[in-house]
């Protein structure tokens, strides 16, 4: 009976130190999905002062709206971009 005893803990142990690994790379994979998101918004403002032809798209096509929507956000982007640095100067 002793040694069935010390066959559970051991394997207690062990689940133990395999939770330990696997919130390990939890940690790891939320450190790389937040570097990553990051990057992307220190990029997305370079990206942002391309305006794209939206008449390629027919007027009732969903395709139209959102690069309608995206152009309007890219403008408004921009012209504070330049009011803010008019203001500074």
């Amino acid at each position: 009976m002793r040694k069935e005893k010390n066959t559970i803990k051991l394997r207690g142990i062990k689940k133990s130190e395999k939770k330990l690994k696997i919130n390990k790379k939890k940690i790891n994979m939320k450190k790389i999905l937040i570097t990553i998101i990051f990057m992307h918004t220190l990029t997305a403002g370079s990206i942002s002062a391309e305006i794209k032809d939206c008449s390629v798209y027919s007027k009732f096509n969903p395709k139209f709206l959102a690069c309608k929507t995206a152009n309007f956000v890219k403008d408004s982007v921009n012209y504070q971009k330049k009011a803010y640095s008019k203001k500074i100067k």
